[in-house]
């Protein structure tokens, strides 16, 4: 499977993917909860994925109406699955230097992947892949 960016394209190697609110027992998804969550995922992404790199695509929060006052913050909610996609591209930043890049697409989508939301796939295409990831060099393996 491959994902087209502004300026190359990747071929993924690992998708993890998960459900947004995993382990929420009782209540609603929160603005704070999902601010944890955005913060989190990160070092997440780089626990599954061995890589430091990564683009997180923001997720539209979505508010939930529950017809009374909350006490733990507003009702909000995130798309329901976590997407983080390992990505290699076999060149680097530098064309005269050989090996590959590697970079982590963090995407939260209403279903498990693939396919990936045409909607994500198309905010990828804007992206410029040597901004964000990391050049490894063969002499470095």
């Amino acid at each position: 499977m491959e994902i087209q960016f502004k300026d190359i394209t990747a071929n993924v190697t690992r998708l993890h993917q998960r459900y947004t609110y995993e382990g929420l027992l009782e209540g609603v998804p929160t603005d704070k909860m999902n601010a944890r969550i955005l913060k989190n995922i990160p070092r997440e992404a780089e626990e599954l994925t061995y890589n430091k790199n990564y683009y997180l695509i923001a997720p539209e929060q979505t508010p939930i109406e529950i017809g009374r006052p909350y006490p733990f913050g507003e009702p909000m909610s995130l798309p329901g699955i976590v997407c983080i996609v390992g990505l290699t591209c076999y060149q680097t930043s530098n064309p005269d230097v050989s090996g590959m890049s590697k970079l982590t697409l963090i995407i939260f989508q209403n279903a498990f992947a693939p396919p990936f939301d045409t909607e994500v796939l198309d905010r990828v295409k804007h992206i410029r892949w040597f901004a964000y990831a990391k050049d490894i060099r063969w002499d470095e393996f």
